[in-house]
């Protein structure tokens, strides 16, 4: 469970029309579980398909791999959460599912091309996302 101060998901980006319904399944689920990421051999259980169809299946749909896709649907998390709110990026990391700080910072910067401290900084300067 989320605590109450974090904000219920609901912000990733929709698939194209025309994506596989099992795609949009797991894409809900996967939504529902970012501060506890399950493994894609769960969230293909969830599917009711196997791991290999639900890999395919995203790769044709989204051109991303299961993991690719959650990680992006876990930063762009992270950077709502950076862009409105008092948490610590320690909670931050923590609440999107990542190991540690230094993790999630990686990875967002890698992402986004900036730290999420500098990212922060930018968007209370600018006053939006």
């Amino acid at each position: 469970m989320r605590p109450a101060s974090v904000p219920q998901a609901h912000f990733f980006q929709l698939p194209p029309d025309g994506t596989d319904s099992r795609v949009r399944k797991a894409l809900h689920f996967m939504e529902q579980q970012l501060d506890q990421p399950p493994n894609s051999l769960a969230i293909a259980r969830y599917c009711a398909i196997s791991h290999h169809q639900l890999e395919r299946l995203f790769r044709a749909n989204l051109n991303q791999t299961i993991g690719q896709a959650f990680r992006s649907m876990r930063l762009n998390y992270g950077r709502y959460l950076l862009s409105g709110g008092s948490l610590s990026v320690m909670e931050i990391a923590n609440i999107t599912g990542f190991a540690d700080t230094a993790h999630f910072s990686r990875e967002f910067r890698k992402a986004f091309g900036q730290t999420p401290s500098s990212f922060r900084t930018s968007s209370c300067l600018s006053g939006a996302l």
